[in-house]
This record gives C-alpha cells, sequence and structure tokens, in this order.
C-alpha cells in the first residue's frame, strides 16, 4: 500500500516551525562495549550515523500507534484517487478503479482494517531514525544509555551553514502520553500523521526529551556533514584506554571536534560539563573486588 511520502511534509507550516524549535545543540549517548566502539569510531571519525529501523527499537510500543480509519465512502475514495494519479500516473483509469475498490473494501472491516495498519507500519519501517537527547548532563541516559557512565555522548550541532548538504530527512520532537493519540488516516495532513507514530511515546520516556532525526526511504549508516559532529562527552567512570582512543581520535581532526568530560557538580546531586583535561571531581570507578557482575 503506498503511503503518503515523508517529503511532503517540508514546505509545511507546522514544519517550518519545527525546524525553529530544534536546540541549537543535540547529544547521543553511547557505550563503547562490544561492537559499539567500532559504531562510534565511525560516528567521530567518518561521521557516519546509524540511522535504525523503527521495528529494531527497545520499545516495542514505539512508532506502533494504529491510526483510525473511519470515514465516508466518498472521502476514501478522493483519497485513494489522488494516491492513484500520484503513484501510478501512466495507469489506465480502469485499473486505478478496481485497485481504488479494493482499498474501499479493506476500509469497512476490522481484519481488512489491520491489514491496512500492517502494511502502514512495513511502510513506515523503510525510513531509519536516529535518537537524540537534548540534556548532556541527564543522570539516567548517562546511566542506561552510556553503560552506567563508562561511555560518551556525542554532540551534534543543529546550526549548520549550509543546511541543505545534510542528506533528507524530518525532523521529530517526541511527545509524550499516557495513552495513544487519535489518528484519522483520511483526515489527517501528511506532518500530522508522520509527527504523531513517530513522535509519540509513553509518559515512561518523558525524562530522555528526545529528539528524532528521521531519515527518508533508507536506514543503516550514512554520512553526515562532518561540522555537525562538533563535540565529544566522557562518562565520569570512562576508563584511561578509552580516553586514550578517543584523544586519538579526536586529535587532527578536521574539523575540530571539542573533547569534554562530564563531572559531579559538588554537594549536589547534578552533573556538569568540564574540559577533558580538569581533574575530575568524584569518580565512580570501583575497585575490581567490587565489581558486581551479571
Amino acid at each position: 500500500m503506498p503511503v503518503r511520502h515523508p517529503l511532503d511534509v517540508v514546505d509545511d507550516t507546522s514544519s517550518i516551525s519545527l525546524l525553529e524549535r530544534i536546540p541549537p545543540s543535540l547529544y547521543k549517548y553511547s557505550g563503547l562495549s562490544g561492537k559499539r566502539i567500532e559504531w562510534m569510531r565511525r560516528l567521530i571519525v567518518d561521521s557516519e550515523l546509524y540511522f535504525a529501523r523503527p521495528s529494531a527499537f527497545n520499545d516495542p510500543l514505539d512508532c506502533r500507534i494504529p491510526p483510525s480509519y473511519d470515514a465516508s465512502t466518498l472521502s476514501i475514495k478522493q483519497h485513494w484517487r489522488r494516491v492513484a494519479k500520484r503513484n501510478y500516473p501512466e495507469a489506465k483509469m480502469r485499473s486505478h478503479k478496481r485497485w481504488i475498490q479494493k482499498i474501499v473494501m479493506d476500509s469497512k472491516t476490522p481484519e481488512r482494517q489491520e491489514r491496512l495498519t500492517k502494511r502502514l507500519f512495513k511502510s513506515l519501517d523503510k525510513h531509519g531514525m536516529a535518537c537524540f537527547a537534548k540534556d548532556p548532563t541527564n543522570m539516567l541516559l548517562w546511566s542506561y544509555y552510556a553503560e552506567g557512565h563508562s561511555g560518551i555522548a556525542i554532540r551534534f550541532s543543529t546550526a549548520l551553514e549550509h543546511p541543505q548538504a545534510i542528506p533528507p530527512f524530518i525532523p521529530v520532537e517526541v511527545q509524550y502520553a499516557t495513552e495513544f493519540p487519535q489518528i484519522r488516516y483520511y483526515q489527517s495532513r501528511n506532518n500530522e500523521l508522520l509527527a504523531t507514530i513517530f513522535g509519540t511515546k509513553s509518559t515512561a520516556w518523558k525524562h530522555e526529551e528526545e529528539w528524532r532525526l528521521v531519515l527518508v526511504n533508507g536506514s543503516g549508516c550514512v554520512r553526515m556533514p562532518p561540522a555537525m559532529i562538533d563535540g565529544v562527552i566522557m562518562g565520569m567512570r570512562i576508563d584511561s584506554k578509552s580516553e586514550d582512543t578517543l584523544h586519538s581520535w579526536v586529535d587532527g581532526r578536521e574539523p575540530a571536534i571539542e573533547l569534554l568530560r562530564v563531572a559531579h557538580r559538588p554537594n549536589s546531586f547534578e552533573l556538569e560539563l568540564t574540559p577533558a583535561d580538569s581533574p575530575q571531581s568524584f569518580r565512580w570507578a570501583l575497585p575490581e573486588s567490587c565489581q558486581i557482575t551479571r
């Protein structure tokens, strides 16, 4: 089933407003163990960012909000006529009519609506997503995305001089809810449908204050403008070997990357950013004899 193309969103007034609201910097937390060390090398050294398919996300309800297909038969026919003309301009009208008749039937019963929803989700799964946070000092994000503060956070600049150099993507500001929002498939504009499905999560995730970039019709590693990656922040438990590795990646890179570390703000439970060469005011690394294993 063809779905409305994500790039149709770009010229929408609300999308322009969204671009204006993007924070000047966004952060991607990651550990440095196993395969992640190579992923981070590719990101820092080669400026290659990984866009995952929604079906691979750890939250099984993420990007799985089913739409409502309630609408008049006339509205349904008009919608699919527009889709048919746009996607199959060379097809004969007779073929259009048969296809539209089948789609209208699919919109009438719960079983066929479920089938349409599965096709919609499959279609949306062609678009990869990269997830970011607004705050580089979020204690919880350091805990479970950066392997208990032993990893890093990559800083991305969204204020590029030549934004047209960025691969086609849709920025999404995630909203949080306790119940699925109502999505009326035939009445919703493109930006409303896509932003709601890609950008609504449970309130359990509200502390993340997440932003996303949706890569249109693609997933996997994509080369980003090198100037977009402008900082690396080291966690409080990062080991000396990982520090040396990060220095080797950052040293001599063009354009330059700022190397920082997150540190404990004295007399509080809060974190703050400091230069990489500053002494840590508090270090959580435990002796090997005290390490907890699973």
